[in-house]
């Protein structure tokens, strides 16, 4: 799973970056001669490559490939855990295959009168006001949906329908933009299932 950090904030960042080091280069210029300023240039352009490559990809989902193993409980991902409610008969599988590295979760729906199964990764802190990219990979044999849980600072919950996702037995990638409301203070994911079928 991925969660990406708004890249308009690094953008706005890097255009400072450039008219600060504009007006540094004519002071230089000025004071010291041309030496000294092809050396600041050289030196502003390895930190601005730095800068680029460090905002580049910056996935803030916990253990987002689900390769590494809860310690305590071996049959779960760390910082992922099982969850379900209501009226249903599901197995959860922690499978030693999947499309990013050689681990994925797995739900089995076997009955469903009511309610869903899903897998849950700790909440992701975010910034109130900003637009983040949420993207996954997933199987199905039955339609799913992805929903957004969001806790506000004063510690009140509440919900909203991100995206459906159509059944597909081959690795699908499912990818949607997440508004985040006034005073929130964390997201939690959920693709659910919520039916008979499988979810990986």
């Amino acid at each position: 799973d991925y969660l990406e950090v708004p890249r308009a904030r690094y953008d706005y960042e890097y255009t400072v970056m450039i008219f600060s080091a504009q007006a540094l280069v004519k002071k230089l210029i000025q004071k010291y001669g041309l030496i000294i300023v092809l050396l600041s240039v050289v030196m502003f352009q390895l930190g601005n490559t730095q800068n680029r490559v460090n905002a580049a990809s910056p996935n803030l989902m916990p253990n987002p490939s689900v390769e590494s193993v809860n310690p305590a409980r071996k049959t779960e991902p760390l910082y992922w855990h099982k969850d379900t409610w209501g009226s249903n008969t599901s197995t959860f599988t922690y499978k030693k295959v999947g499309h990013t590295g050689s681990r994925s979760v797995y739900i089995n729906t076997t009955s469903y009168t009511n309610g869903d199964a899903k897998w849950l990764s700790d909440p992701v802190t975010v910034t109130p006001g900003e637009t983040y990219t949420y993207s996954t990979y997933y199987k199905s044999n039955v339609r799913t949906e992805l929903l957004a849980r969001f806790t506000a600072t004063d510690g009140s919950v509440s919900y909203k329908w991100l995206s459906g996702a159509g059944k597909s037995t081959s690795w699908k990638k499912l990818e949607t933009q997440v508004n985040i409301p006034a005073r929130t203070e964390s997201i939690t994911l959920l693709h659910i299932l919520g039916g008979v079928g499988y979810l990986q």
